[in-house]
């Protein structure tokens, strides 16, 4: 094999032949996941993003046999680091697997895999001086970047003509392995003209940029793409910015894949002058891990701005760089989008039609298609969510669709996955307007979210929220109606909605609450393999028992009284959980303990149900009760009524009062028609202060005692 080193495509052949002739069987899916990602110098985590498969099973499950198996099949260690080395060796060993292998594959690219010369290199050095560093990482560098970009580098010329005639260890189009794409033909016609433009001499398409959710096929694009026009350059480049490299780190890492050792101070710009004297085309993947996280989309921290100048450069060199991720820098998806710069081009995916969801649906096996549309519209025609879903219809639910339909979620570990990422990097704002959002069932105009969002955003600040939401592919404006409207797509906001409920939660255990939990107390009654279960709240008493009020301090120690229910166990179980997360949007603040009890009256009066619309003759609410420490012995307490579970408006005309310790009314708010919940103004009191909280409908009144 000295003639020609080992490509991707080689290895999977010879690994899938060689594990054939070992086992009997070829490989499976995950581990040509594990090896193509192995190739490219992948973490396990980067495999599982752009596949369906997890990061734990991909890492604990299927690599560790895998390795195991290659380390029998080769008779030697293979593992993730020396995979490559193994398989030469192995290849080597194996003469006439290799030539049969190279045989039928026909005229392939010669030498590539191999490392320039360093002889060549010492020799292009001496041959000129070098050239002022461009500025160092953490640094604005200025111009030095851009016009070294635009300057001619002769001093690598000989070494650049040395490199063609031998090769270096660069991908070939040929090594790229995508696998099936559903649809995005119109987005792989645009690349690939893109492509095309960039490995012409007119200075178009320099920078490319591809965004979109996590999973929403921005690699497998890409991938399709090179191995359609990447043998129109000289050699491809693939490295992901996952692990946040400085630019000189980028630098040195694509360097010494062409065998070249240098300072790191001097290696931006002889990277720019290959990239000036060459073709190449560099594809960088995951560029949102060299962006602000907890910030509007696209910014730069302070330790990445060499970047700006970089990315400016390469559009006076010859070669094309095209970056992937979930959001992108803010200068070139402006320029790429709407700049008019035909340098930059920026391209979002935003999921399949429909006709290219069923064939992918198609392919995974799933039956019932005439069930496939809601599928789809569920998952909005994410590829890697609907692959997802796919497989739990297959192995959780015996491949019926309807069964998954049935559920009320969407969501699951593998689509918690997807959008996660995403998530995490929102600023404050954004997650402001994005839960609001979320807690609405119909869109909403710049107007209508001014008017309502309970919070103080300037103008500025909301349109700037909104903005970078969209870059970041998490929100939809409908522009054909006037005023444009606001909306989440389905999938973001079954998400939001699951996040925002989670701010409620308050898990506690049996060691820190005074009665336990009762949305998890029972106990059994009868023996047997199927006992049955009554819940505590069920029991009957046989004598009364006094009322004793509520210590909210206690409620600091995690002590609850068992009738009283964290929040999320009121949202999960509503028919419309938005509502309710709207009406408690300023209490998710986690410096406030938060807990809610059902209140139930009996059957209302005759005399009552005739001055009541039949359908406000309801016979319950729920309390809810939020409690905040201002200072050490000083409360902040807020208090509503909420629509019983099932139900999305309250009682019409029920009360709700605040009462002092000497039975004194200090507030009260009465439901109008339609209410879905009211409120009591924020009231403050010192620890150890009493008051009483009642709720009347008709001639009817329940009065909870609390001691702060």
């Amino acid at each position: 094999m000295r003639g020609r080193d080992v490509d991707l495509d080689d290895a999977l052949r010879w690994v899938d032949t060689a594990v054939s002739t070992h086992t009997g069987h070829a490989l499976r899916e995950p581990e040509i996941v594990i090896l193509r990602g192995t190739w490219r110098g992948l973490t396990y985590e980067q495999m599982a993003s752009d596949s369906e498969y997890s990061t734990n099973y991909l890492m604990r499950d299927v690599a560790p046999k895998l390795w195991k198996l290659l380390s029998s099949v080769f008779d030697r260690s293979v593992g993730k680091t020396n995979f490559r080395v193994a398989l030469e060796a192995y290849a080597s060993a194996n003469p006439a697997l290799a030539a049969e292998m190279l045989l039928s594959q026909g005229a392939a690219t010669p030498d590539i895999g191999r490392l320039l010369s360093t002889q060549l290199l010492a020799s292009a050095q001496a041959a000129a001086p070098l050239r002022t560093p461009v500025a160092g990482d953490g640094e604005s560098g200025g111009d030095s970047v851009r016009k070294q970009g635009e300057a001619s580098h002769g001093w690598l010329s000989d070494a650049d003509d040395n490199w063609r005639a031998t090769g270096a260890s660069l991908l070939s189009a040929t090594s790229i392995l995508p696998g099936t794409m559903y649809g995005y033909q119109t987005s792989l016609g645009k690349v690939n003209r893109w492509l095309d433009e960039a490995a012409s001499t007119d200075g178009q398409s320099r920078l490319i940029g591809i965004w979109g959710l996590r999973g929403a096929g921005k690699t497998l694009l890409v991938e399709t793409a090179v191995s359609e026009r990447g043998n129109r350059f000289e050699g491809v480049v693939w490295r992901s910015l996952h692990d946040r490299p400085s630019l000189t780190d980028l630098s040195l890492s694509i360097l010494s894949s062409l065998g070249m050792t240098v300072p790191g101070a001097q290696a931006t710009d002889q990277l720019l002058s290959i990239l000036s004297n060459c073709a190449l085309l560099v594809v960088l993947e995951g560029v949102e891990a060299i962006l602000n996280a907890g910030s509007l989309a696209g910014d730069y921290p302070a330790t990445h701005q060499a970047y700006i100048s970089f990315f400016q450069s390469v559009i006076s060199t010859r070669s094309c760089v095209i970056l992937t991720g979930i959001e992108g820098p803010n200068d070139l998806v402006f320029q790429g989008g709407y700049g008019g710069n035909q340098s930059v081009r920026s391209l979002t995916l935003s999921g399949l039609d429909t006709e290219a969801a069923t064939h992918l649906l198609e392919a995974e096996r799933l039956e019932a298609p005439e069930q496939w549309a809601e599928l789809i519209a569920r998952y909005q025609g994410h590829p890697l969510a609907l692959k997802s879903a796919a497989r739990v219809i297959r192995e959780i639910f015996n491949g019926r669709v309807d069964a998954f339909l049935s559920q009320s979620s969407v969501l699951f570990n593998g689509i918690f996955r997807l959008l996660s990422p995403s998530f995490e990097r929102l600023s404050v704002p954004e997650l402001n307007v994005i839960y609001w959002l979320a807690s609405y069932d119909v869109p909403l105009s710049l107007a209508e979210l001014q008017e309502t969002l309970p919070l103080s955003l300037r103008p500025a600040e909301l349109i700037s929220a909104l903005d970078s939401l969209k870059q970041r592919s998490l929100l939809l404006v409908k522009i054909d109606v006037e005023p444009p409207t606001f909306y989440l797509p389905a999938l973001v906001k079954a998400y939001a909605v699951h996040q925002f409920m989670g701010q409620f939660s308050a898990p506690s255990s049996p060691l820190n609450t005074a009665s336990g939990n009762a949305a998890f107390q029972s106990r059994p009654v009868g023996s047997g393999r199927m006992a049955t279960y009554v819940p505590l709240d069920q029991v009957i008493n046989l004598s009364p028992v006094e009322p004793r009020p509520v210590q909210l301090s206690n409620w600091f120690e995690g002590q609850f009284d068992s009738d009283w229910q964290p929040l999320d166990w009121l949202f999960e179980s509503s028919s419309r959980p938005a509502m309710r997360l709207r009406s408690a949007y300023h209490l998710r603040d986690e410096t406030y303990v938060k807990r809610c009890k059902m209140i139930a009256f009996n059957q209302l009066p005759k005399a009552v149900q005739e001055d009541i619309s039949k359908d406000y003759q309801r016979s319950g609410a729920v309390l809810l009760v939020a409690v905040h420490q201002d200072a050490e012995s000083l409360y902040k307490v807020c208090v509503q009524a909420q629509p019983a579970k099932g139900d999305s408006v309250l009682p019409e005309r029920l009360a709700l009062k605040l009462l002092d310790a000497q039975q004194n009314t200090l507030a009260t708010v009465i439901a109008e028609e339609s209410d879905s919940f009211i409120q009591l103004p924020y009231f403050r009191g010192g620890a150890t202060e009493a008051f009483e909280i009642e709720l009347s409908l008709g001639d009817q009144t329940h009065t909870e005692m609390f001691v702060i």
